[in-house]
């Protein structure tokens, strides 16, 4: 239950804290991928330093903004896939790929 004064919003000072940005792909058959990487020290400064952020600067802010974002790629008759990022206290399960191998290190 939000009181007045809470906010959605993922607070930025978070001396100590690790939080975690979650990343998944949606595929149009049901299959999602995913995977994360760990946020320690501010989230702003973390995003300034993403590939998302090079890219998408409105898109980087949006992200500290709401805690999530997600944008969507056409990949032809294979249908449109889903990119999702959102920032967590927990971490997702890594898997990503078609095989049951963990590779790490996707993001950023």
């Amino acid at each position: 239950m939000k009181t007045k004064n809470s906010s959605s919003r993922p607070k930025d000072s978070t001396q100590g804290l690790i939080r975690y940005c979650n990343y998944y792909l949606e595929f149009p058959d049901g299959e999602i991928w995913s995977d994360y990487s760990h946020i320690a020290g501010g989230l702003e400064s973390w995003v300034k330093r993403t590939a998302l952020y090079k890219m998408n600067p409105d898109a980087a802010r949006a992200l500290v903004q709401k805690g999530e974002y997600h944008w969507y790629v056409s990949h032809g008759p294979a249908g449109r896939v889903r990119h999702h990022m959102k920032i967590s206290d927990v971490a997702c399960e890594r898997k990503w790929g078609r095989n049951t191998k963990v590779r790490s290190g996707l993001i950023v």
